[in-house]
């Protein structure tokens, strides 16, 4: 069968909207709830499209031979899938989809279970539901055929642009997270050695004290009569030095620990408008990809999913 340039491409959107309303019926029996299911924010899947018209056109020889066409089917679209999981991480550094806890798995990208059940969704789609397809297709005027064909694609452009931005824009988001996460760790570890350091010096001090005043009182008694109004003046010059001396302490360790409780309010603050942000495009990748993996940023994204899952249960 020859196909047109502009009947393949109403055929890619007709997959394309179909593999979603799978995914998304899919979603429905798994979780008991609707999810927008595909990378991209309108009703299509596109990697669907792909497969399928990709099988259409190059195993039409292997329509009459079915098992011939469930191999060849299954190798075909698991071949689109791993070059799509691959090429979107490259991309993004993130894994989209992850099949790594399957059996016979590779790289996470495909699994055996999920190509047997690409083979035979190809091979009922393309002996059942794509000769009807076709019908319908080139049922369509030629002209109004190519123009909602360009429509539809621009749109999906213009979709897979928004997509994009927004996926990076949530990378700049958990990157931040992850900074402020750190950040906030960090300044807890310096309060906390702060902390030790004082107390460590206090020790110190109070052993080197009680040292000192032993030797004090030796001198004091063998002294006594001699020196006991000297020493009343030494006492009064320290005590009123040692007076001034932990005043000025004070105020210093008053004024540091005041700057880095701000430092360390403002951090979360940030931390806390970072995950409470409210994103839609966000929320539905989050939602879309519930196995996303994001190495660099693992702890922001599940702090960012408790969020979530906190958020919708209100």
């Amino acid at each position: 069968m020859n196909y047109s340039f502009y009947e393949l491409l109403a055929l890619f959107f007709l997959y394309s909207f179909l593999g979603w309303c799978t995914e998304v019926a899919f979603a429905a029996v798994r979780h008991g709830k609707f999810v927008n299911r595909g990378f991209l924010n309108g009703p299509v899947c596109p990697i669907y499209g792909f497969g399928v018209v990709g099988a259409a056109v190059a195993l039409a020889p292997l329509t009459g031979r079915p098992l011939a066409l469930f191999l060849a089917s299954a190798l075909l679209c698991s071949v689109i899938e791993l070059v799509t999981g691959w090429v979107l991480e490259k991309i993004f550094h993130a894994k989209w989809w992850d099949y790594s806890g399957m059996k016979f798995n590779l790289g996470g990208y495909v699994c055996l279970e999920f190509s047997i059940l690409w083979g035979l969704g190809a091979v009922f789609v393309l002996k059942i539901i794509h000769p009807a397809a076709c019908s319908l297709v080139r049922r369509i005027p030629p002209v109004a055929l190519a123009v909602t064909g360009l429509i539809l694609l621009a749109v999906i452009l213009l979709d897979l642009a928004a997509t994009a931005a927004a996926v990076r824009r949530l990378q700049k988001r958990l990157a931040l997270l992850t900074k402020l996460a750190g950040e906030i760790h960090g300044i807890s570890d310096k309060l906390g050695g702060t902390i030790y350091d004082r107390v460590s010096g206090v020790m110190d001090a109070a052993g080197e004290t009680r040292d000192r005043y032993d030797d004090y009182f030796v001198l004091y008694r063998r002294n006594r009569a001699e020196e006991k109004a000297m020493a009343e003046a030494h006492r009064a010059e320290e005590s009123e030095l040692l007076t001034k001396l932990r005043a000025e302490g004070r105020q210093v360790r008053e004024l540091r620990r005041s700057e880095r409780r701000t430092e360390l309010e403002s951090r979360r603050e940030a931390f806390l408008a970072g995950l409470t942000e409210k994103n839609p495009i966000h929320n539905r990748l989050l939602k879309a990809f519930p196995q996303l993996r994001w190495e660099a940023y693992a702890g922001a994204l599940e702090k960012l999913r408790e969020v979530q899952r906190r958020l919708g249960r209100k």
